[in-house]
């Protein structure tokens, strides 16, 4: 048996269950056969036994023992052999465990799986072996030694190992060893030396790069990049056995005795890669790794330290606030929110949650008493409270289900407060940052036994108290402590306590502090409830004489503190000081939950002497003030007796306000609710007012001190001492807490200016020298990337980003914050400008998925980056001038290399002088060999130390000719002095040769150029191998013409180069003597860093210098750059970088290595600043770290703080059931006999109910077949049912800006209410235009007039909605339709094209507590739904704002219609913004039907009155009450008797024993109505009521009139409302409207039909309201003849495909479950969802009716599935193309063609270039082909090359070339390289 275990943990018991099996079983075999004569003892053993196996130490104990034994019968002349068993690969018990990665590890080893066959036969064999032991297994010698090179060798298998010579080509990682040494004796030794010899920021890269490729090895992976630095090694499969592989490879390659634990005690490679770093080279080295990934400093107060290790700061050294963050009531989800929703006297509180599983309608009870129940109907909530982005944290979607919703509201918001405070998170990690939470409920879930969905093995720790405080700390690697504090309403306040001890006592360097509350069940409602402690209204009245109880509420919210002292030294800006702070406990009171006002002053006072201050000192304290009758008195009695005394020297009284009458009590967060709001207040000078004051409460003396209540907003300016404010907190366990709050003291030589007025964005000052500024954005996907520069656009463009009003922030301030305080992920960006205008356009771009010239964009990757060094011919005057003026760290470089020169070359023109053209020779000069050399040495030298001080590390460095003595110098072979000797005497030497000789570059492949070559090897040579198919030629003029003449004979272009001499040719061979002697003298050393020489097309070695030949010979042999450049790309290198004047290399490179990016940093004719900085964006997008902050860093100027906005999180839905999925089997009676009927058991059955005779079975079996049938189909119709909600939706804040026209029903234009909604759009800067409309005709006057004296329109708003009553003309028709209808007209006819929003009030019920007013609203709102489809450029959207508007709903109306939220229909309230959504509905309550089941729930006596009844639909529901036994039919429809079918219908309901009576009515006359009513006999009362009639008028809406409305409407609403009149007062059992799909997603086409059937809607809201019957059915499609349509769903709806027409047995069914259950309002449809959402996905004109349905999981989910991939994806890009008609396809290429034309010639728009204009006349070179070459591969996948631009010259030739590859693609051979041997 096996029970593997590591050795440290192997027990005595474990040992011996293993030894058992094999030890006791052989010895007592041993003993018991001794006296028997046996001829074979065979003991099957193990290969773990003789070689050992990692977690296998029982187990090879007992397998020696085996092989002991057999020896040892053997040497008492007994039988005896044990065999060694490797793996077989027939599986046993033991080994059918064994997974994929388990069997890779196996084969890396050499070992083999044996087949059964092998194996019996070398059983055969052992038997008669002389040997008592044999090791049986398959072992591949070759494999030993070569499968896993990085794995030791077994010492026992090593004479079968034959290790072949170290390959000449090595990993960029390998620690390189001498050439006498094997391959492991001195590795460690020699990655020692490489390491010290190597610059300390290469050092770790060394470290990790070896720690990633052992990783990888023992994992099996193929791919390094698949070992992320940062990824834990349990996310990538690492167990206890490949721990322990791991680490003896490790062991092995460094020398190191390392323990067993080290995988676990550093879980990532970043993490081992420092601790082997520090171990290798001494604690010592550890200095010079301070820096995080994203190349920021760690700050002081957060630098790891020893566990032990504390501080001794001052005993009393303030604590400063530093970040904050929060998620409360009212879709606050900032600081900013919470303050704008307080200022504005905004109300949080709303309905009960909907998404939680909680049953809202049972919930209730008025009946304070009712067990189970609540009395209230809304609180405080986070209606978003189950979205997380698990992704983003690196949790797997079934953890995140798992997890408590506080755990990930704390991960967030703890986030974005670090983020808030300037630092990137990841500096954070491991250092002595403490976590202290306050948090009570541990409610989310089933309870630990119960769970499912595979959630039961992270329940445990997803709702554990504790790991609300941990996950923080794990999460982001926090080694300070971690807390979570449970006081109840008081935690929160209690955790900034603790948090502030912590800090002071030098426990923690920094916390986050806070508190965190969700409700995952009703259960605290109901328990309130019991107590009457809940408000009825669900608003807290705090301190007001009508207090009447609490709002509970949640949310959450976190603060980072440190020491004040740290604070200013880390230069963290300070938001405010925490100057006090107290705790202490009721005891023994007046009961346990009662508070205690003598306690209470106790802890004011106390804190009031922890901050040192009097009463006098705090000017407001916001309250605990939760609303109630008995806490508030008492607690305003202790702040009267305490800061209500002794402020004689205040000038006001002590200001009490509390936020709960704003966002309720947030409970475990109301604390530093109160914390984060007065700190607002401090930053803003207003202490805001509290809501529902009306009376200050009888039953407080407030004589008694000097206390006021803020019942209006106060002024509260900055004095002459700091203003404070105290914030209380209590708990119902007797826990109280009081905190003080300090305005933060100003910085030194800084004043603080006021505030804004307007909050308008101050104008920015130009870029800072009109430099090229980078603006860095990054996210953890392609979303989230645009996400984020959509909220950096918003914070920039309304001014968010200035901290101090009136000092405007630079670009160049935004561009240092983005690089030092924000996180870099995989998904990158950088735009690139100088000025703001070109940023924001960049960023916008980014924003909407669009290329811009200004933006580079990319995706990281595990690739590494490569340095190329520019050679001749590249030169040019002025090389270097800009970034030598900008730069003082170029500039540095650059003149010590000139020094040099001028030193080593007396009585010259200074180098520098002519490389920047200040020598008026400098053309002549700089074409001559000598300054050409040194001049591109002293550049690209200077160029390297410029992006090398910005961070760029490459992994590897070569040049092209002179550029390989940059490379070699700037990898330490050559100090500077001696490579610029090196340069001089070779550029002095070679410019002393007679002139003549040439070069020609040719496009032609060296294998067929060096044939031609014969005879003249003399005179010419191949100088260049510059890719496959481009090699240089050099020699004597006539050599090379006559080589040359028989290539172009071939047809190879060839080009003759403009130079001085013939390089790298037979005619250099005069200077080699003279150039020896003078590079003999020079020192060279090993390299530091890879150097890819291209002399030999191989890495210098890294062990020893290259010496002077390699320079002689580098003279004379050709640059081998394709050699090179391919043998890097083979190495993993994905990225170049060339530093140079142009980007002559880039060009070439390109078809070297087709699959790497190649990046020039200098363009000849364009800016070097701008040029140098994309460069380094292409980089950073690559995954190549730069250090932005350092590119970005102005010298002698300090950036100016800049806020920016936090992590633009992807968030999906998590909410796990409280209830176990699993469902509980009912043992009752009742329950065994449903179970066994359901399950059809009819034995069970038969035996339940004691059936004792097999013909009383018999006869029941029929009767149990038929409820199966109805089961089975109840369970079908219920799958159909669907109903309409509202889903939160995040709205980032945003003011609408310029002219708005407001249109509205003229009587309302005065209405305060509409005066509201103006001023909510002028508080954000826009200028509102009210234009009041009096009738549909004059309305185009009206608005033109507008128009003409506003001027340029933004947008409209209109109000007509509002309209009461009908039209005039057309009494069917509401008149906000009518007037809306003329409105879509009238802006048609004056021009307007600006968005249009339409505004409804209270027409949606968006909580449970809700009214719906002024039902004809509904028309407009479903006109809308047809809208978005037909006409979405007329119609932004429909937003129904609440019955009672206060500010923050008008900030969040001015919010919505700024920038929209991507939603059609929005429903703004005080508690969120939301939008609509279809999703499933529950299934109704089996069996709930009337005791009669034949009947369903139909009346069986009386009249049901069925209009259309003559109809498709009415004949089925008349049928279907026939055979349900109805009494008497009443048919009623236009015709009547008359009408076609009718008397048939009449004797087939007749026949099925119905009374029936038709009669023609026409139900949109009320008088015809009035009568059919009133003819219904007394004996047959009317008892139901079936509204099927109606009409439909196809049309688009820009054709629809309003008579054309009325049309339909009028039989279709006006008719149910007719009925609906003319019935209330009759006692009716069911009220049925057949509404349709059409009312409730909209469909194009059909936009008096959707009016129609949404009247009907509100029509059952209406009656619903009121307590009457109704049940309105929206009706998807109905099948049989005539009726395909019959439910109405046409138009876009239908024709995506996907709604199953429905057979009409089973839509009355769920008819009828429907009526039974009371349903008032239900969709039933059947879709096949995947189907129709891919129809969705195939249309973008479907987008809203997309979101409308996105809440059904089915369409979600087969959206994600069938959603289009990338619109950069080539294959997208050639089925798109290839969909096109063939006439279309070349004008989409030549599209194509063109914007990326302008994108890299950097125009801003692909207008500018003309298809028939050539590419060289519009500026294109050979670089900039490539890069147009590289953006055209991209797109469409085909693989052409730069040459190709110039073959087909102008942008329509080029399409129809692109287009001829598509029809026929030739993939090409490429051709190779000359073959050589590698001697």
């Amino acid at each position: 048996m096996l029970d593997d275990v590591m050795v440290e943990s192997l027990s005595a018991e474990r040992l011996a269950g293993v030894l058992a099996a094999k030890v006791t079983g052989a010895w007592n075999l041993h003993q018991l056969t001794l006296g028997h004569d046996v001829q074979s003892f065979v003991v099957c053993s193990s290969a773990a036994g003789v070689l050992g196996a990692a977690g296998q130490a029982n187990y090879a104990a007992g397998n020696t023992f085996l092989d002991a034994l057999a020896a040892y019968r053997r040497s008492r002349g007994l039988p005896g052999v044990s065999v060694a068993w490797g793996l077989w690969e027939q599986r046993s018990v033991m080994t059918e465990g064994l997974g994929d990665i388990d069997l890779t590890r196996i084969a890396r080893t050499g070992f083999q799986e044996l087949s059964t066959e092998d194996g019996l036969e070398l059983f055969d064999r052992a038997t008669e072996s002389p040997e008592s032991l044999l090791l049986a297994a398959r072992l591949a010698p070759r494999a030993l030694g070569t499968a896993d090179p990085n794995a030791p060798v077994h010492p026992m298998l090593r004479t079968l190992v034959r290790r072949p010579v170290a390959p000449r080509r090595r990993a960029l990682a390998a620690p390189e060893a001498g050439p006498e040494a094997g391959p492991d004796a001195d590795g460690p030794t020699a990655l020692r030396r490489r390491l010290l010899a190597q610059r300390p920021d290469d050092r770790r890269n060394t470290v990790l790069d070896l720690v990633r490729t052992r990783v990888s090895a023992v994992l099996g992976h193929d791919d390094l990049g698949a070992v992320a630095p940062d990824l834990a090694f349990k996310d990538l499969g690492l167990d206890s056995l490949t721990a322990v592989d791991l680490r003896n490879r490790l062991s092995t390659a460094t020398g190191l005795r390392l323990p067993a634990t080290l995988a676990f005690d550093h879980p990532s490679s970043s993490a081992l890669a420092g601790h082997l770093l520090t171990e290798i080279l001494g604690p010592d080295a550890l200095a010079a790794h301070a820096l995080g990934a994203a190349g920021e400093s760690l700050p002081a107060t957060a630098a790891p330290g020893p566990a032990d290790a504390t501080g001794s700061p001052e005993d009393h050294d303030l604590i400063a606030i530093v970040g904050m963050a929060c998620r409360y009531p009212g879709g606050v989800t900032t600081p900013e929110d919470l303050w704008r929703l307080v200022t504005s006297g905004g109300d949080a509180i709303g309905g009960l949650p909907t998404d939680r599983g909680w049953d809202l309608d049972a919930l209730h009870d008025p009946d304070p008493d009712a067990p189970g129940r609540t009395y209230v109907r809304e609180g405080g909530f986070l209606y978003d409270a189950g979205r997380f982005d698990a992704e983003f944290f690196g949790v797997s979607p079934v953890e995140a289900l798992a997890m408590d919703p506080q755990q990930r509201l704390l991960l967030e918001t703890s986030w974005e407060a670090v983020e808030r405070a300037g630092i990137v998170p990841a500096a954070l990690r491991g250092s002595r940052t403490g976590v202290f939470v306050g948090s009570h409920y541990q409610e989310y879930g089933p309870r630990l036994h119960e769970a499912g969905q595979g959630a039961e093995g992270h329940l445990l720790t997803g709702t554990a108290g504790s790991v609300v405080s941990g996950r923080v700390a794990y999460v982001l690697g926090l080694e300070g402590p971690a807390v979570t504090v449970d006081t109840a309403c008081s935690s929160s306040l209690v955790a900034l306590h603790l948090a502030v001890r912590s800090l002071r006592t030098g426990e923690c360097d920094l916390a986050l502090a806070g508190g965190v509350a969700v409700m995952p069940g009703p259960g605290a409602l109901m328990g309130f409830s019991r107590q009457r402690g809940l408000a009825a209204d669900g608003r807290c009245k705090a301190f007001s004489e009508d207090a009447d109880g609490t709002s509970l509420a949640e949310g959450a919210g976190v603060l980072l503190v440190e020491r004040l002292s740290d604070a200013r030294r880390n230069g963290h800006r300070v938001l405010g000081v925490v100057r006090g702070t107290a705790t202490n406990q009721d005891g023994a009171s007046n009961g346990l939950s009662a508070p205690n006002g003598p306690a209470q002053q106790r802890v004011i006072r106390a804190a009031l002497a922890d901050a040192r201050l009097g009463p006098a000192d705090v000017d407001a304290v916001e309250a605990h003030g939760t609303g109630t009758r008995l806490g508030d008195p008492i607690e305003a009695q202790a702040v009267l007796a305490t800061y209500g005394q002794d402020r004689g020297s205040a000038r006001q009284p002590l200001w009490l306000g509390s936020i709960k009458a704003n966002i309720g009590h947030t409970q475990a967060a109301a604390g530093v609710a109160g914390v984060i709001k007065m700190v607002q207040a401090l930053e803003h000078g207003v202490l805001p007012a509290s809501p529902h004051l009306r009376r200050p409460s009888e039953h407080v003396d407030w004589s008694s001190g000097d206390v006021a209540l803020l019942r209006e907003p106060v002024a509260w300016p900055a004095a002459d001492r700091p203003r404070r404010a105290g914030v209380s907190s209590f708990g119902i366990s007797g826990t109280n807490a009081h905190v003080i709050v300090e305005e933060a003291p100003p910085e030194d030589g800084m004043v603080e200016e006021a505030p804004s007025e307007d909050g308008a964005a101050p104008a920015p000052s130009p870029s800072v020298s009109g430099t090229t500024v980078p603006w860095i954005v990054s996210a953890r996907s392609a979303d989230a990337l645009r996400d984020q520069a959509r909220r950096l656009l918003t914070h920039l463009r309304h001014g968010r980003h200035v901290v101090r009003t009136g000092v405007p922030a630079d670009p160049a301030d935004v561009a240092a914050a983005l690089a030092t305080q924000r996180s870099v992920f995989e998904h990158r960006a950088a735009v690139l400008g100088e000025r703001q205008e070109d940023l924001t356009t960049g960023l916008a771009a980014l924003a909407a998925g669009r290329p811009s010239p200004r933006l580079v964009t990319g995706t990281a990757t595990t690739g590494r980056t490569a340095v190329l060094f520019t050679g001749q011919g590249s030169q040019r005057v002025g090389m270097g001038r800009t970034l030598h003026a900008a730069y003082p760290v170029f500039a540095d470089a650059f003149d010590a290399a000139c020094a040099h020169f001028d030193a080593l070359l007396p009585g010259r023109p200074a180098v520098r002088d002519v490389v920047l053209g200040e020598h008026e020779g400098a053309e002549r000069e700089l074409s001559r060999t000598l300054y050409a050399q040194c001049g591109l040495f002293a550049v690209e030298t200077a160029l390297y130390r410029l992006v090398e001080s910005w961070g760029v590390r490459p992994d590897a460095v070569a040049g092209h000719s002179i550029g390989e003595v940059v490379a070699a110098h700037v990898a330490g072979v050559l100090t500077l002095p001696d490579a610029c000797a090196l340069v001089a005497a070779r550029g002095r030497l070679i410019q002393e040769l007679p002139d003549g000789g040439v070069m020609v570059a040719v496009r032609a492949a060296e294998a067929d150029v060096l044939p031609l070559l014969a005879g003249h090897q003399g005179a010419v040579g191949v100088a260049a191998v510059n890719g496959p198919e481009a090699v240089v030629l050099s020699g004597t003029r006539d050599a090379v013409e006559k080589v040359v003449a028989v290539l172009r004979e071939r047809g190879a272009e060839t080009k003759r180069l403009d130079v001085s001499h013939a390089f790298h040719s037979p005619l250099m061979e005069p200077v080699l003597t003279a150039f020896r002697d003078e590079v003999s003298r020079l020192a060279f050393a090993a390299p530091e860093l890879l150097v890819m020489s291209h002399l030999t097309g191989e890495p210098l070695p890294a062990d020893r210098p290259c010496g002077a030949d390699h320079w002689v010979r580098h003279i004379r042999e050709p640059v081998r750059f394709a050699d090179g450049v391919t043998a890097l790309a083979a190495q993993g290198v994905t990225t170049f970088l060339e530093l140079g004047p142009d980007g002559v290399l880039s060009a070439l490179g390109q078809d070297c290595a087709p699959d790497a990016e190649f990046l020039p940093s200098l363009h000849a004719d364009a800016d070097e600043t701008a040029s140098l900085t994309e460069a380094l964006a292409h980089l950073f997008v690559r995954g190549t770290d730069v250090d932005w902050s350092a590119v970005a860093r102005i010298p002698g100027r300090t950036p100016r703080p800049v806020r920016l906005p936090t992590y633009a999180f992807q968030r999906a839905d998590y909410w796990l059931p409280s209830t176990g999925v699993a469902a509980h089997r009912d043992d009752t009676p009742d329950g065994r006999l449903r179970d066994a009927a359901a399950h059809g058991d009819d034995a069970a059955l038969a035996a339940e109910l004691t059936l004792g005779d097999a013909e009383s079975t018999a006869a029941l079996l029929p009767l149990l077949a038929a409820y199966r049938r109805r089961r089975h189909d109840d369970a079908l119709v219920d799958g159909w049912r669907y109903r309409t909600t509202w889903t939160p939706v995040a709205v980032p804040a945003a003011e609408p800006a310029g002219t708005w026209l407001v249109a509205v029903p003229e009587r309302l234009a005065a209405d305060p209410w509409v005066t509201r909604v103006t001023e909510a759009l002028s508080a954000g800067g826009a200028t509102p235009v009210t234009v009041p409309v009096t009738h549909p005709g004059g309305l185009a006057g009206e608005l033109g007039d507008a128009v003409a004296g506003a001027g340029p329109v933004s947008g409209v708003l209109s109000l007509l909605a509002l309209a009461a009553g009908t039209d005039p003309e057309h009494d069917a028709v509401p008149q906000g339709v009518a007037l809306t209808l003329a409105l879509s007209r009238a802006l048609d006819e004056t021009g307007v094209r600006a968005p249009v929003w339409h505004a409804t009030r209270s027409a949606a019920a968006v909580g449970g507590g809700e009214r719906v007013r002024g039902p004809e609203q509904f028309g407009v709102r479903a006109l809308g739904r047809v809208a978005v489809l037909e006409t979405p450029e007329r119609w932004a959207g429909t937003v129904d704002l609440p019955e009672h508007l206060d500010g923050w709903v008008g900030d969040r109306l001015g919010a919505v219609l700024a920038q929209g939220v991507g939603e059609s229909e929005i429903a703004i309230r005080g508690w969120g913004v939301f939008a609509r959504r279809v999703v499933p509905a529950t299934a109704p309550v089996p069996d709930s039907a009337p005791a009669a089941p034949a009947a369903g729930p139909w009346p069986s006596t009386g009249t049901v009155l069925i209009t259309g009844g003559t109809g498709a639909l009415g004949r089925q529901v008349a049928l279907r009450l026939a055979r349900a036994g109805a009494g008497h039919l009443l048919l009623a429809s236009r015709r009547g008797p008359a009408a076609d079918g009718a008397a048939a219908l009449c004797d087939e309901l007749k026949a099925l024993g119905a009374q029936v009576s038709l009669v023609a009515c026409d139900v949109g006359d009320r008088a015809a109505v009035a009568a059919l009513l009133d003819g219904i006999p007394a004996v047959r009362p009317l008892t139901a009521v079936v509204h099927t009639a109606g009409a439909i008028d196809h049309g688009d809406l820009t054709e629809m009139t309003t008579a054309r409305f009325q049309a339909v409407a009028r039989a279709r609403s006006q008719g149910a409302r007719h009925l609906h009149d003319l019935t209330r007062d009759r006692d009716l059992t069911a009220f049925v409207l057949f509404s349709s799909l059409t009312g409730t997603v909209g469909a194009a086409g059909q936009a008096d039909y959707a009016v129609a059937n949404a009247l009907l809607d509100a029509l059952a809201e209406e009656r619903s309201a009121a307590g009457l019957p109704v049940t309105c059915v929206a009706w998807g499609p109905w099948a049989d003849a005539g009726m395909a349509d019959a439910g109405g769903a046409g138009g876009r709806t239908v024709g995506h495909g996907g709604l199953t027409p429905m057979e009409p047995d089973l839509a009355l069914r769920a008819l009828e479950r429907a009526v039974a259950a009371g349903d008032s309002r239900v969709a039933v449809l059947d879709a096949d969802w995947p189907r129709f959402a891919g129809h969705l996905a195939d249309d973008p004109g479907a987008r809203p009716l997309a979101r409308l349905l996105d809440g059904i999981p089915a369409v979600r989910q087969a959206a994600t599935a069938a959603a289009s991939p990338s619109p950069h994806s080539p294959e997208e890009f050639g089925k798109q193309l290839q969909a096109l008609p063939p006439a279309e396809r070349e004008a989409e290429l030549l599209r194509v063609v063109c914007t990326h034309a302008a994108v890299v010639l950097g125009h801003g728009t692909p207008d500018v270039i003309a298809p028939g204009r050539g590419f060289v006349e519009m500026g294109f070179d050979s670089l900039t082909a490539t890069r147009l070459r590289n953006r055209l591969a991209a797109t469409t996948g085909l693989q052409v090359s730069a040459a190709t631009v110039f073959a087909h010259p102008t942008p329509d030739t080029l399409a129809a070339h692109l287009l001829g590859l598509y029809d026929a693609p030739r993939p090409r051979e490429r051709p190779r390289l000359r073959p050589r041997g590698r001697d």
